[in-house]
């Protein structure tokens, strides 16, 4: 996932799409490259078919997030 926000994701925060929890984050960090937030998930694979935009719970506020696929960036 990238978040478009600055954001810093990090491990076991939750993953939610219309208010429902469909995930967790199983690493994040900050790319110096993008210079955005990015983070790997474990999702649920039915929400996935219906959306690529889901809402990452980073302190309490839901921050959006696009689901992609890797590399982060293209050489």
């Amino acid at each position: 996932m990238v978040i478009e926000e600055r954001a810093f994701p990090r491990h076991g925060y939750k993953v939610a799409f219309q208010g429902k929890d469909i995930g967790t984050v199983t690493s994040g960090t900050v790319s110096p490259v993008l210079e955005k937030g990015i983070a790997l998930a474990y999702l649920s694979s039915d929400t996935l078919k219906e959306t690529k935009e889901v809402q990452m719970l980073i302190r309490g506020k839901e921050i959006a997030a696009q689901v992609g696929r890797l590399p982060f960036i293209s050489k």
